[in-house]
């Protein structure tokens, strides 16, 4: 049994091999679901610190930066849509300034960036879907190619949205 829990599996009480996964994830609930990005209204992002055994940020800079392209461009919009938070471990961080930019790109592909915002920094807290979270943890530049594709690649995107919570305003 010890085994077989350490593996990520468990016995039943059928005795038969159940396999489960032991990521963690940071889960956000919408205030409804986002027409073309996610049919649920809520995302769960999987901790960054399975890849880099603790956060990883960019200057705050960057972000505002980034921000500025909501104001250029059609395909980039911010919407005031989260309503709860909680951490791996359960911990609700609904009043903290978290956010989250989420991005479908030309090829369909989806990308999702959970980010907290301290006075500097902006900390990376997770990632969403499953196969970009893989993409990065196979290779951790696709995490910052993403973030300049967001940053100086608009024509890459069908769409993408800053989705923040009704407590925080970004300048």
């Amino acid at each position: 049994m010890f085994i077989a829990l350490f593996l990520g599996a468990r016995l039943n009480n059928d005795l038969i091999l159940e396999v489960f996964d032991l990521k963690q994830y940071w889960s956000v609930l919408l205030k409804e679901p986002i027409r073309n990005i996610v049919d649920l209204n809520k995302i769960e992002f999987i901790d960054v610190r399975e890849i880099y055994n603790n956060y990883v940020g960019f200057e705050k800079s960057v972000l505002l930066e980034l921000v500025e392209n909501f104001n250029k461009f059609n395909n980039y919009e911010s919407k005031t849509m989260i309503s709860e938070v909680k951490s791996p471990e359960g911990e609700d961080l609904s009043d903290r300034p978290i956010l989250s930019l989420v991005g479908v790109d030309k090829n369909n592909l989806r990308f999702g960036i959970l980010i907290y915002l301290s006075d500097k920094d902006a900390v990376i807290l997770g990632l969403w879907p499953k196969q970009f979270f893989d993409a990065v943890k196979s290779d951790e530049n696709v995490l910052i190619g993403a973030i300049v594709a967001f940053l100086k690649a608009p024509e890459n995107w069908k769409q993408v949205l800053l989705i923040l919570p009704a407590s925080l305003e970004i300048n």
